[in-house]
């Protein structure tokens, strides 16, 4: 809950937590699944906003670069991303849009964090046509620049059923990873999600199951719509 560093990063905070430590055994599995392949490159989605993508792309994050790599997290949500939040970055601040297109200078979008070897990208000003910008050659630019700097890139991606956006992404993913919200993720939506990626040549290499509450697990999951559409924030 919230939106500040405290809160998100317990990877840095509270490093001899349980969760980190099921942090640590992904970034193990991660290591497996990356050693097969050149792409060092991994897309975090998910069925639904709210199912803790942003959480589990932070953390992700901060425990890869905790063992020596160099990491690069790329807020890639340019309708709502949320990450700046976490990393106190301005929303007047440079993003990934304004390096697409306004062919900002990549240096200047991409901020030092407080966390060592770890840098970041901001979503940066919302722009009407993320899908298009994720599709030109400027991304394709951004892309290999980001190969050349860092160990591993992380993707934050919007919702599959709400945009296209982790379809265009899958072109420069090396493992796709979606986000399983205990009790909140709606397995209707899960598997229309799975269908829709399979349909557009997108695999799905692995599921996180995010807040798990095992008291509750013998319940069934909660049902709920969602919007997904542009809204202002309010500068900070």
């Amino acid at each position: 809950k919230g939106s500040k560093s405290n809160d998100y990063l317990i990877s840095f905070r509270e490093p001899s937590s349980q969760i980190v430590e099921a942090f640590r055994g992904l970034r193990t599995a991660l290591k497996f699944s990356l050693s097969t392949t050149d792409n060092k490159t991994i897309l975090i989605t998910s069925a639904a906003p709210g199912d803790g993508k942003s959480f589990v792309a932070s953390n992700l994050a901060a425990i890869i670069a905790s063992s020596g790599q160099k990491v690069l997290l790329v807020d890639a949500d340019m309708r709502r991303g949320k990450l700046r939040h976490i990393f106190n970055v301005s929303k007047r601040s440079k993003g990934l849009s304004d390096i697409l297109s306004n062919n900002e200078k990549i240096d200047l979008a991409c901020y030092n964090t407080e966390v060592e070897n770890l840098n970041f990208i901001p979503a940066g000003r919302y722009p009407p046509n993320p899908a298009e910008i994720l599709e030109s050659s400027r991304m394709d630019d951004f892309y290999k620049w980001a190969k050349n700097n860092f160990d591993i890139i992380i993707f934050d991606s919007p919702p599959v059923l709400a945009v296209a956006d982790p379809i265009i992404l899958d072109k420069y993913s090396g493992v796709n990873l979606i986000i399983v919200r205990h009790m909140v993720s709606n397995v209707d939506q899960l598997e229309e999600s799975i269908r829709v990626l399979k349909n557009s040549g997108v695999t799905i290499n692995g599921a996180i199951l995010n807040d798990f509450n095992q008291k509750n697990s013998k319940y069934g999951y909660y049902s709920y719509n969602y919007s997904y559409s542009y809204q202002s924030e309010s500068n900070n």
